[in-house]
């Protein structure tokens, strides 16, 4: 019975497909495909199918193109289009980054810079005749290696084609790297490059930091998180939850700070304000604990880098009430009682924090706001038990632009102080004048008063764990200064590096310029194992 059912299925699919041929009149549109090669034959430069280059070195590539048998490289009529795109050969059983497709260029000719990180690729050429879809393709293997110099200058930026978020530039020049003989070399989008998009938020503060782990990282913080970047591909190593034992859940990232003066602990942690919450990393290692807790407002985007070897983690001021208060493992609370000589009360400021940096002295220094004037102040808060942290409180009110102060700077070692407004630096003799002067401006062909061009960031050449500028291996330390500005108009950045006076701050040399694809908001410098 079985045999019988088989048979009879059998016979019917058999007549059905007869079926099928009898209906078919060959009633069919034919179209002939004009054949398409790519000929990488007797070029004047070679296309080897494999090789190496290097990370950020310029691949060029023109084969020639055949339609029929017609030579169609330079025919605009010819109806092809061509796109060179590169991806890993990991593909689909890799990370998301190895499945990532980028594309070089839309022509025939491929002159474009590898910036993928190192690996190994395939960089495609695929030609397309828009008549019909048909395609040809060209693959080539290449394997990446990274050959990025270990120190230099970073710049954090927003960038201009993606805001809202962040990416990182590299600059090398003899000015941040010692020994330097070659030309300038400047690289961009490093993160977006490494790790397959800029990273998420606005940017904070970048920082080279020095752990007990065996490998140096760069700390990338924004206003929506932080992750730490090798130091050498700029591919992501740790995450935002890898910095905490429970990471924050909401709010924002306000300040970071990797504080102390020496590479190992005790001397040195990392600290950050999330959600107007304190994280304390002892001893040089990640992750952070649980936040400090205490009594105390809203807390100014601002952490103290210099502490003592015990007794304070850090210091942070609260601007609800408007003093400063001292961070201890967990408890978050007022500082010593202070001498009535103290230049002014730590723990009773009254006053608006406008903006902070470290500098001459290990000292903090400050420009702070009360009802419509403006002071500059300093404190010392290496010595938790000092009865006299407060020890300058100037009032500047009178210095030009600084009611439209937004970037700040304290030099490692000088009675000075440099702040931003606008289209213009100023530098403050604070041990001679209360009067700020005009130390430069961005140029203007046109002479305009009213340029475009703001300044987003200034920076002068220190690091933030001091020994390192005291054994030399910082080059020029508090020589140069770094001017970043943004033109919201046009949509585009720069960087000015300047000579200046090591002691005065008086500039020596014309700058050097570079175009930053993005609004600077934070800038440093970075080494690495070897130079130490």
């Amino acid at each position: 019975m079985r045999n019988f059912i088989f048979h009879s299925l059998w016979i019917s699919v058999v007549c059905l497909m007869c079926s099928a041929c009898y209906d078919d009149k060959g009633n069919y549109d034919y179209t002939e495909l004009t054949e398409i090669r790519i000929d990488t034959t007797g070029l004047d430069r070679p296309i080897p199918a494999e090789g190496t280059i290097t990370r950020f070195e310029k691949m060029v590539c023109a084969p020639n193109i055949y339609y029929g048998d017609k030579l169609v490289n330079d025919d605009a009529d010819a109806f092809l289009d061509y796109v060179w795109t590169i991806y890993s050969t990991v593909g689909l059983g890799g990370s998301e980054d190895d499945r990532k497709i980028d594309t070089l260029a839309t022509t025939r000719i491929l002159d474009a810079e590898i910036s993928r990180a190192p690996g190994q690729y395939i960089i495609q050429l695929t030609v397309t005749d828009r008549k019909n879809g048909w395609q040809q393709y060209l693959k080539v293997y290449r394997s990446v290696e990274g050959t990025i110099p270990s120190s230099g200058w970073m710049v954090l930026y927003e960038p201009a084609n993606h805001p809202g978020t962040s990416d990182v530039g590299l600059v090398y020049n003899e000015l941040v790297k010692k020994n330097w003989l070659s030309e300038d070399l400047v690289y961009w989008d490093l993160f977006s490059s490494s790790n397959g998009a800029p990273m998420e938020g606005k940017p904070l503060k970048i920082n080279y930091t020095i752990t007990a782990l065996p490998t140096s990282l760069i700390v990338i913080a924004t206003d929506k998180g932080m992750c730490a970047v090798h130091e050498e591909t700029f591919q992501t190593e740790l995450t935002l939850k890898d910095f905490f034992y429970e990471p924050p859940v909401e709010g924002a990232l306000t300040a970071y700070v990797q504080c102390g003066w020496m590479p190992t602990p005790p001397s040195f942690g990392e600290t950050v304000i999330y959600n107007n919450n304190v994280y304390v990393g002892g001893n040089g290692t990640r992750p952070m604990g649980v936040p400090s807790n205490g009594e105390y407002g809203e807390l100014a985007p601002w952490l103290c880098l210099f502490h003592p070897t015990s007794g304070l983690n850090t210091v942070v001021y609260d601007n609800t009430n408007g003093r400063f208060l001292g961070v201890s493992g967990v408890k978050v609370a007022p500082l010593i009682a202070q001498a009535p000589t103290a230049a002014f009360d730590v723990n009773n400021v009254g006053a608006e924090f406008v903006k902070g940096d470290w500098g001459t002295g290990n000292m903090e220094y400050f420009i702070m706001k009360k009802d419509n004037a403006f002071f500059f102040a300093r404190a010392n808060f290496i010595v938790p038990t000092l009865p006299m942290m407060g020890t300058i409180w100037k009032d500047i009110t009178a210095s030009p632009d600084i009611t439209e102060i937004n970037t700040f700077a304290v030099p490692y070692m000088g009675n000075y102080a440099l702040y931003g407004a606008n289209g213009k630096v100023y530098k403050l003799f604070y041990t001679m004048s209360d009067v700020a002067e005009e130390l430069w401006r961005v140029p203007s062909e046109s002479g305009d008063e009213n340029n475009d061009e703001k300044i987003t960031c200034i920076e002068l050449q220190k690091y933030s764990l001091a020994a390192y500028m005291s054994m030399g291996i910082m080059p020029n330390v508090n020589e140069v200064l770094h001017v970043a500005t943004w033109n919201e108009k046009t949509k585009k950045g720069k960087l000015y590096q300047f000579r200046i006076d090591a002691i005065d701050g008086s500039i020596k040399s014309e700058p050097k310029v570079y175009d930053v694809p993005g609004k600077v908001k934070s800038m440093g410098w970075k080494f690495t194992l070897m130079e130490r």
